[in-house]
C-alpha cells in the first residue's frame, strides 16, 4: 500500500506539474498575445507620428516651394520694371542724341546754304562786272541795253541765290524737328 500511496502521490504530483505547465502554456500564450497587440499598436503609434511627420514635412516643403515661386516673381517683376526702366532711358537718350544730330545736321544744312549763297551772290557779282565791262566796250547807243540786261541777269541770279537759301532753311528747320 505504501506503494499505492507513493505512486498516488507522484501521480498527484505529476498531474499538479502537468497543470502548472498547462496554466505555464496558457500564460505564455497570453503573455505573447499581449506583446503581438502592444507590438501592433505601437507600431500603429510610430505609423501615426510617421505620418504626421511627413505631412509637416510636406506642408512645410510647399510652404518653401510657395515662398520660393514669390520670391522669383518679384525678382521677376523688379527686374522687367529694371528693363522697362533701361529701355525708357535707352530710348530718352537716342531721341536726345537724334535731336542733337537732326540739330548739326540743320545747322550744317544752313551753314552750306549760306556759303553757297555768298558763292551764288559772288559769282553773280563778278558776272555782273564782266558784263558791264563788256558793255562798256559796245558804241553809245548799244550799251545802255547791254547794261539793263545784264544788270537783270544780275537780279535773277540774286534772287535764285536767296530762293536757295530760303529753300535749305525751311528744309533745316524740318530737320530740327
Amino acid at each position: 500500500m505504501k506503494t499505492l500511496m507513493i505512486v498516488s502521490t507522484i501521480a498527484a504530483v505529476l498531474s499538479l506539474g502537468a497543470c502548472n505547465r498547462q496554466d505555464s502554456a496558457t500564460q505564455a500564450q497570453n503573455d505573447i498575445e499581449e506583446a503581438r497587440q502592444q507590438s501592433a499598436e505601437d507600431l500603429a503609434e510610430a505609423q501615426r507620428k510617421a505620418n504626421a511627420q511627413i505631412a509637416e514635412s510636406q506642408q512645410e516643403l510647399e510652404a518653401a516651394r510657395d515662398a520660393a515661386r514669390a520670391d522669383m516673381a518679384e525678382a521677376d517683376t523688379e527686374a522687367n520694371q529694371e528693363i522697362n526702366e533701361a529701355t525708357s532711358d535707352a530710348r530718352d537718350v537716342a531721341a536726345e542724341a537724334r535731336s542733337d544730330v537732326a540739330e548739326v545736321e540743320a545747322d550744317a544744312i544752313v551753314d552750306q546754304a549760306k556759303a553757297d549763297y555768298d558763292l551764288a551772290i559772288a559769282n553773280a557779282d563778278a558776272e555782273l562786272n564782266v558784263a558791264l565791262e563788256r558793255c562798256g566796250t559796245l558804241p553809245a547807243g548799244e550799251d545802255g541795253a547791254c547794261r539793263d540786261r545784264a544788270n537783270a541777269a544780275h537780279e535773277l541770279a540774286k534772287q535764285n541765290a536767296k530762293r536757295a537759301l530760303d529753300d535749305a532753311q525751311a528744309a533745316a528747320k524740318d530737320a530740327k524737328r
